[in-house]
Protein backbone atom coordinates (compact mmCIF):
# COMPACT_ATOMS: atom_id res chain seq x y z
CA UNK A 1 0.00 0.00 0.00
CA UNK A 2 1.41 3.34 -1.02
CA UNK A 3 1.67 6.45 1.13
CA UNK A 4 -1.04 8.18 -0.90
CA UNK A 5 -3.49 5.32 -0.25
CA UNK A 6 -2.65 5.37 3.47
CA UNK A 7 -3.29 9.12 3.60
CA UNK A 8 -6.65 8.68 1.87
CA UNK A 9 -7.64 5.90 4.32
CA UNK A 10 -6.59 8.04 7.29
CA UNK A 11 -8.58 10.98 5.91
CA UNK A 12 -11.66 8.78 5.46
CA UNK A 13 -11.24 7.42 8.98
CA UNK A 14 -11.01 10.95 10.42
CA UNK A 15 -14.09 12.04 8.49
CA UNK A 16 -16.02 8.96 9.72
CA UNK A 17 -15.04 9.58 13.33
CA UNK A 18 -15.94 13.27 13.06
CA UNK A 19 -19.32 12.44 11.57
CA UNK A 20 -20.01 9.91 14.34
CA UNK A 21 -19.16 12.51 17.00
CA UNK A 22 -21.42 15.12 15.37
CA UNK A 23 -24.32 12.65 15.21
CA UNK A 24 -23.81 11.61 18.85
CA UNK A 25 -23.61 15.19 20.11
CA UNK A 26 -26.66 16.15 18.07
CA UNK A 27 -28.69 13.24 19.45
CA UNK A 28 -27.57 13.98 23.01
CA UNK A 29 -28.38 17.68 22.79
CA UNK A 30 -31.85 16.92 21.45
CA UNK A 31 -32.47 14.50 24.33
CA UNK A 32 -33.08 11.58 21.97
CA UNK A 33 -30.72 9.16 23.65
CA UNK A 34 -31.39 5.93 25.50
CA UNK A 35 -30.63 6.07 29.21
CA UNK A 36 -30.06 2.76 30.94
CA UNK A 37 -30.98 2.26 34.59
CA UNK A 38 -30.22 -0.93 36.49
CA UNK A 39 -31.96 -1.14 39.85
CA UNK A 40 -29.36 -3.33 41.55
CA UNK A 41 -25.96 -4.09 40.06
CA UNK A 42 -24.58 -6.06 43.01
CA UNK A 43 -26.05 -9.05 44.77
CA UNK A 44 -24.51 -10.76 47.81
CA UNK A 45 -25.47 -14.43 47.99
CA UNK A 46 -23.37 -15.21 51.04
CA UNK A 47 -21.79 -18.66 51.20
CA UNK A 48 -22.67 -20.91 48.28
CA UNK A 49 -21.96 -24.62 48.27
CA UNK A 50 -20.13 -26.12 45.31
CA UNK A 51 -22.63 -27.19 42.67
CA UNK A 52 -25.44 -25.10 44.16
CA UNK A 53 -27.33 -23.11 41.55
CA UNK A 54 -28.41 -19.54 42.20
CA UNK A 55 -30.38 -17.07 40.14
CA UNK A 56 -30.99 -13.36 40.16
CA UNK A 57 -33.10 -11.22 37.86
CA UNK A 58 -31.62 -7.82 37.07
CA UNK A 59 -34.21 -5.17 36.31
CA UNK A 60 -33.04 -2.99 33.43
CA UNK A 61 -35.06 0.05 32.41
CA UNK A 62 -34.72 2.59 29.64
CA UNK A 63 -35.42 6.07 30.95
CA UNK A 64 -34.37 7.79 27.73
CA UNK A 65 -36.35 8.84 24.70
CA UNK A 66 -34.70 6.52 22.17
CA UNK A 67 -34.74 2.75 21.96
CA UNK A 68 -32.22 1.04 24.21
CA UNK A 69 -30.62 -1.84 22.35
CA UNK A 70 -28.64 -4.40 24.33
CA UNK A 71 -26.62 -6.28 21.75
CA UNK A 72 -24.71 -8.56 24.08
CA UNK A 73 -24.89 -9.61 27.72
CA UNK A 74 -22.10 -11.56 29.37
CA UNK A 75 -22.63 -13.11 32.82
CA UNK A 76 -18.91 -13.16 33.66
Amino acid sequence: MGIKQMKIKMLLLCISISLAVVVAVSAESSGLMPKIRVESVLQNYGDILKGEQITHAFVIKNQGKADLVIEKADPD
